[in-house]
């Protein structure tokens, strides 16, 4: 078993497929476990949850896997920065460090699916490759839309991450900066999503290499 465990939270609409390519580029003695909640990749048939308090519930029971007695490290990015803050201060378990990437303005989502797309892109950038795809674009949108009512919703979180990433490319950065004010800063020159497009960068950064 390793030393220590990588508990990655990921963005709106994703899954745990999008931290994939993570495990080639980790230290040997760090072991990823990536968040995967309804309605997405091999839970694609349940539905998406839209309450908070039930994605905590999510995360909790999924937390209770590993053990206690490991020390955590929790990298969340956009909505999933919120998740893991929140995680870290309700999970009871050795959280050593909390790193979030690219953490998310409040906002809601627009009524319909081509505004919501056309919000994010103005917000936040160009969206993943695989939005580009109309068939991955339409299975993955009801989560999407999920994620952003959670978004809409989330409660305060009182705790401040030990790390924020930022991409120099992202429109949302000077907002995400400004929310975490004394909190230490690394960028990564790419654009809001680079914990799937620049996935060496991001764990250098997190690691400290």
């Amino acid at each position: 078993m390793a030393e220590k465990a990588l508990v990655l939270f990921p963005f709106a609409g994703a899954g745990a497929y999008h931290f994939r390519n993570w495990t080639a580029h980790l230290p040997k003695d760090v072991e990823p476990w990536a968040l995967q909640l309804p309605g997405r990749e091999d839970r694609l048939s349940e539905t998406p949850l839209t309450e908070w308090a039930d994605v905590m519930g999510e995360i909790e029971a999924g937390l209770g896997a590993l053990s206690s007695a490991r020390p955590m490290i929790f990298y969340g990015h956009s909505l999933g920065g919120l998740m893991a803050l929140a995680a870290a201060e309700l999970s009871g378990l050795k959280v050593e460090r909390v790193v979030i990437g690219a953490p998310p303005a409040r906002r809601g989502g627009g009524s319909a699916r081509g505004d919501l797309l056309t919000q994010l892109e103005e917000s936040y950038g160009p969206l993943p490759a695989s939005f580009a795809d109309p068939d991955i674009r339409e299975v993955a949108l009801p989560a999407l839309e999920a994620d952003l009512a959670l978004l809409h919703g989330a409660p305060q979180i009182s705790g401040l991450p030990d790390l924020l990433l930022l991409g120099t490319e992202d429109p949302s950065s000077e907002d995400s900066r400004a929310a975490f004010p004394g909190v230490e800063v690394k960028e990564i020159e790419a654009g809001h999503y680079f914990a799937s497009s620049h996935v060496a960068e991001t764990v250098s950064a997190i690691f400290g290499d």
